[in-house]
């Protein structure tokens, strides 16, 4: 007891204070609430994770792929079902630890907008922090799941929060190893690492040779180009799909079925395009899904959905796209620090987005949670350094 009330001093008396306890302990309370209320809930990938874990747990062979892409999701489901034993409580179990982890998002949506600007306002950033975390209904809603979205998220958090220290303190150890570590929650996550290797490219060179508005604009105008062209490649390589064995050739071949019957997101119609035939309707039903990965509003929702993400994602939006606004306006008051978390946010949100709109988007709002960590960190830079809140009162 004499130790745990030492480290509850520590806590309160460093210079984060008590704020980080309390967000975490009012997220955990929603969280919880929401997955006790509702129950676990299984999805099309759920019944793989419980093979492969009853595999595992039996000492039989699994794929070497299976587990590169999703051992660590895996692993969980194992774990869970070795502390509460062949019971259903492994699943209820599963879908707590999913919560209970998810829960230190707003706690490290704040201590990004800290390390950004060590005087930034604590109540302000631990209230938009909140909003951002626990608010959004899509992200909590994945939490109920056997599924990975919600650890993943939680991972690309704790990635985004690494990279800030690395971009803001020099402290780069932790975003090279948290992106390894994220190599086999699935297929997405592998694309981490590369992502914190660029970035710390730019870094070095930046913190060296300076960076500026300027060097900012161009990098932004080249992740453009580069997109675009991707865009022609892939809708010239889906309309004459290669044959062979590299990966590249796969993946088109793979998605080309989903392209031809011009699918959007899986299992609503009413987003499908006419079937494709030329080179300008892949590149539109690319551009289509792209747009999608943003996109908030389904007539499947519920009421109550609904409600959630109208009040949500415009706040959530507008507070993102205001920092962007004061980068490309102001001509002074940015560091080079500064431009680079934002152009890797940029280019995360590029990279995520086209990732998966060469694939079709799963069940609206499933796949699209991967961008939403990285526009989580540009609302939280915006208010951190833009908004006027920045400098506590005296």
């Amino acid at each position: 007891m004499i130790i745990i009330n030492k480290l509850l001093k520590k806590i309160i008396d460093s210079p984060l204070g008590w704020i980080p306890i309390l967000v975490y302990l009012i997220a955990l309370t929603v969280n919880l609430s929401f997955v006790i209320i509702s129950g676990p809930n299984m999805g099309y990938d759920s019944s793989t994770y419980f093979g492969t874990a009853d595999t595992l747990l039996s000492g039989g062979s699994v794929k070497a792929s299976v587990m590169l892409l999703y051992g660590g999701y895996i692993g969980v489901v194992a774990l869970a079902k070795i502390i509460a034993g062949e019971t259903a409580n492994y699943v209820w179990l599963t879908i707590i630890f999913q919560a209970t982890l998810s829960a230190s998002i707003p706690v490290m949506l704040y201590l990004s907008g800290k390390t950004i600007r060590p005087d930034s306002n604590s109540c302000i950033m631990a209230g938009l922090s909140l909003f951002l975390g626990v608010g959004c209904f899509d992200h909590i809603l994945w939490a109920r799941y056997i599924l990975t979205e919600s650890i993943f998220v939680t991972l690309m958090v704790l990635a985004s929060y690494s990279i800030v220290r690395g971009i803001y303190t020099g402290t780069w150890w932790t975003a090279f190893i948290i992106g390894i570590l994220m190599f086999p929650f699935r297929p997405s996550s592998q694309m981490v690492l590369p992502l914190v290797a660029i970035v710390w490219i730019w870094w070095f060179i930046a913190s060296r040779k300076g960076f500026n508005n300027r060097q900012f604009l161009v990098q932004i105008m080249a992740t453009v180009y580069i997109v675009f062209c991707l865009l022609v490649v892939y809708a010239w390589l889906t309309k004459n799909p290669p044959s062979g064995d590299g990966i590249i050739v796969k993946f088109v071949q793979m998605f080309k079925v989903p392209y031809d019957n011009g699918v959007v997101v899986w299992d609503r119609p009413h987003t499908y395009h006419s079937p494709s035939e030329d080179m300008g309707d892949y590149m539109l039903l690319t551009l289509d899904r792209f747009y999608h990965m943003f996109r908030f509003h389904y007539s499947e929702h519920s009421f109550i959905h609904k409600v959630f993400n109208w009040i949500y994602f415009p706040i959530y939006y507008l507070i993102a796209l205001f920092g962007v606004y004061q980068l490309l306006t102001r001509s002074n008051g940015f560091s080079y620090k500064d431009y680079l978390l934002v152009w890797n946010i940029f280019l995360w949100i590029n990279v995520f987005s086209l990732f998966y709109a060469f694939q079709g988007l799963s069940y609206g709002w499933r796949y699209q949670l991967s961008n939403m960590p990285a526009i989580w960190l540009l609302a939280i830079f915006s208010i951190a350094i833009c908004s006027g809140f920045s400098i506590k009162r005296r």
